[in-house]
């Protein structure tokens, strides 16, 4: 038997991207809590970050504050990954308005 080990459901996220300091990221995944940022290349992320999250539906969330969890970097060079680091982090101290981002954006998500 499984035991979900998240206090809050993940939501894939199409089409969001993380602007951090290593650079843009794909989003794969998201709760209220925590994110799951994918790259392209072989990052090594720091243990706090601050990101911003934008999407084409509007989500604008700047200055997001986040503690890294765990990463995962694939150091195999032989076959093709469109990723090669993914990340996930807890969100920090979210402002009531980034909040509330998150909340309309992940109800949105629930939609589709």
């Amino acid at each position: 038997m499984v035991t979900e080990r998240r206090k809050s459901q993940r939501r894939n996220a199409k089409g969001l991207i993380a602007l951090t300091p290593k650079g843009v990221a794909q989003v794969a995944n998201l709760s209220s809590e925590s994110i799951c940022i994918k790259f392209t290349s072989n990052v090594h992320f720091p243990d706090y970050s601050v990101m911003d999250l934008y999407d084409a539906t509007g989500l604008n969330m700047v200055d997001v504050f986040a503690k890294k969890v765990w990463s995962k970097t694939l150091d195999d060079q032989s076959g093709y990954k469109l990723f090669r680091s993914e990340i996930v982090a807890k969100f920090e101290n979210l402002s009531p308005s980034q909040e509330y981002q998150l909340r309309f954006y992940l109800r949105q998500q629930e939609k589709l």
